[in-house]
């Protein structure tokens, strides 16, 4: 036996995870796909957080903008009363319609026949009935009440526009004594406070055909003395609209809805096809807990078993309390979580199978001179003594050295790679959370703001403190149409505009252009828009957009927002502006609502002082 084949050694194979391939591919994975997990669950929660806490601001938003229109109209109900109650036509028909006799033979005439002026008698009654039941009727038009009574001091009601079965009947020995009218007459029938003003809660009401009614009535007081009582019946329809009218703001599942100490509903339910009130029974942790005083918001079980998100407060007026409750399903409010989550769960798949692709690729290239170099050694070792060794350098740990040098380059610019779009990533998203933040803020304090101009200045103010820019002013449209008027703008630039009554023709320049189109219009380049008017007080604007205040289908005017940075605005940075936009266009057109609302009232007040 030869020495050679004396000294043959055998190859010890190696097992799969010991190989030095394979636990380099699994070093790769780990270095890569951990940091990843860490920096997409991060991401995830930031994002979800700053979702949930747009969908909360949302759901208060509606509730406090619900509750002040609520408030405000029963407000409004209760000085209209107190007006009409005192008004000369109110004391005067009183009078006159108490001065009348018979007053069975008056209900036979009149009883069910709301259009009739005059029954044709000859009597007194029908004298006055002519003479005040078109006022009576325009009164209830404009007021939105259903109806109206004026009650003697005796009980009979001496006239009530409908001419319902409760029409000429007494309220304290009639058949409708033991109703909530009868008893809100009682309490205010000895009452010689001309302000007083009693509400009842909702309850069926017969001559309403058992719909629910809510009545509100104060004393007519004439000389010091109580000669009757003024009663409306309230609209249920306008309560409805008042609660319903854009709860689809909340989401495609909002709801919006009134519910008393007895637990039943005062409105109807928004996708209800039947009228819910005293009938649906709402007992939830909202609702005890409002009735019980405390405003908040929370996830409760509705009362349909579904989970829901929901903001709550009391609402309390005269002695009554109820419930106001937004809702909005947590199914609908987790959706955007959802898609993050699942475009988070699809990149982090994709990249974990690139880093795989990449580190195969790469160990393969560290491994193969290794491995020759084993397989060399090996073959040495059997004695092939003439095998040549690939070494490239002069010694074998040399090139290993080198081998593991550029590995470790490689995964460095491959890490370096990774995490520079992850950071590129994370601050997209943060940016994009602030814009939100500043929006919601926005928002909030246009809501809050019923007065026109203190809105617009405040706005105008917020929105260039917290977007950080150089210049932003509020147009309105004028009357005609024809021009953009500059109502407010930032810094000295904006003072002297002003002062110079500044003013755009309407389609011409980014302002007039964003209003004729009711689109917003960027200039990221302001040199190079054809259409921008160059403002001589604005010097170092160098990137501008135009938002159009848009509410209820007409655009109000517009924003100017501008930059002294070239391509200040992208198409994220757009939205969020224009959504904010919308919102305080929204607050414009209420608080100029709310504006006509206490010029109207006030000019009843005037014209009743008339009469």
């Amino acid at each position: 036996m030869s020495t050679q084949s004396q000294t043959k050694t055998p190859v010890r194979s190696i097992p799969l995870l010991h190989l030095l391939q394979t636990r380099l591919i699994l070093f790769f994975l780990a270095i890569s796909i951990i940091p990843l997990v860490f920096v997409s669950w991060w991401t995830f929660t930031r994002s979800q957080n700053a979702l949930s806490a747009q969908i909360n601001d949302r759901l208060v938003a509606v509730r406090n903008l619900k509750a002040e229109r609520l408030e405000a109209f029963l407000t409004s109900l209760e000085t209209s009363l107190n007006v009409d109650a005192n008004s000369p036509v109110i004391v005067d028909a009183l009078q006159h319609f108490s001065s009348a006799e018979d007053f069975y033979s008056i209900r036979l005439a009149y009883l069910w026949d709301s259009t009739l002026l005059d029954a044709g008698q000859g009597t007194i009654y029908d004298r006055y009935h002519a003479q005040y039941h078109n006022i009576f009727g325009s009164m209830l038009n404009t007021k939105g009440y259903a109806d109206m009574y004026l009650v003697a001091p005796d009980g009979t009601i001496v006239y009530n526009f409908d001419k319902g079965d409760d029409f000429a009947t007494n309220l304290l020995s009639g058949p409708y004594k033991d109703t909530h009218l009868a008893a809100l007459f009682r309490e205010l029938r000895t009452s010689t406070d001309a302000e007083e003003v009693k509400i009842t809660d909702f309850v069926p009401y017969g001559p309403s055909h058992g719909i629910p009614a809510s009545f509100i009535g104060s004393p007519i007081i004439a000389n010091g003395e109580n000669i009757g009582v003024l009663i409306y019946q309230l609209n249920l329809a306008y309560l409805n609209d008042i609660l319903q009218k854009e709860a689809e703001v909340i989401g495609m599942t909002g709801e919006v809805y009134l519910v008393g100490t007895d637990k039943l509903m005062r409105s109807d339910l928004r996708f209800s096809e039947e009228s819910t009130i005293l009938k649906q029974e709402i007992d939830n942790q909202a609702v005890r807990s409002a009735l019980d005083g405390k405003t908040s918001t929370g996830q409760i079980t509705n009362y349909n078993g579904e989970l829901v998100l929901v903001a709550y407060q009391p609402l309390k007026f005269g002695t009554q309390t109820w419930a106001l409750v937004t809702q909005v399903d947590a199914a609908e409010a987790a959706t955007p979580a959802n898609l993050l989550s699942s475009s988070i769960l699809f990149f982090s798949g994709v990249v974990a199978l690139l880093v795989t692709i990449i580190g195969i690729i790469i160990t393969r290239r560290i491994i193969k001179p290794i491995s020759e170099l084993t397989m060399a050694a090996a073959a040495i070792a059997e004695g092939d003594i003439n095998r040549p060794v690939p070494v490239t350098t002069r010694d074998e740990i040399g090139l290993l050295a080198q081998a593991f040098g550029t590995m470790t380059e490689r995964l460095r610019d491959l890490l370096s790679g990774l995490e520079q779009q992850i950071a590129d990533r994370t601050r997209a998203l943060e940016q994009r959370s602030a814009y939100l933040e500043s929006s919601a803020e926005i928002s909030r304090a246009a809501t809050s703001i019923l007065d026109t101009d203190t809105l617009i200045r405040q706005v105008v103010q917020l929105i260039k403190e917290r977007f950080n820019l150089y210049y932003v002013g509020l147009f309105l449209v004028d009357e005609r149409n024809e021009w953009a008027i500059l109502q407010a703008g930032t810094g000295e630039a904006g003072q002297k505009m002003l002062a110079s009554n500044h003013r755009l023709k309407i389609g011409e320049g980014m302002i007039g252009w964003s209003i004729a189109n009711a689109e917003a219009r960027i200039a990221l380049d302001v040199g190079e828009d054809a259409v921008r008017f160059e403002n001589p007080y604005l010097p170092e604007t160098r990137s501008e957009g135009a938002l159009p205040l848009r509410s209820r289908g007409r655009v109000l005017g517009a924003l100017t927002v501008q930059s002294a940075e070239e391509s200040a605005f992208d198409q994220d940075i757009l939205t969020t502006l224009q959504t904010m936009a919308d919102q305080v266009a929204v607050a414009l057109d209420n608080a100029e609502l709310f504006a006509k609302s206490e010029a109207a009232l006030e000019a009843e007040r005037k014209a009743y002082g008339a009469l």
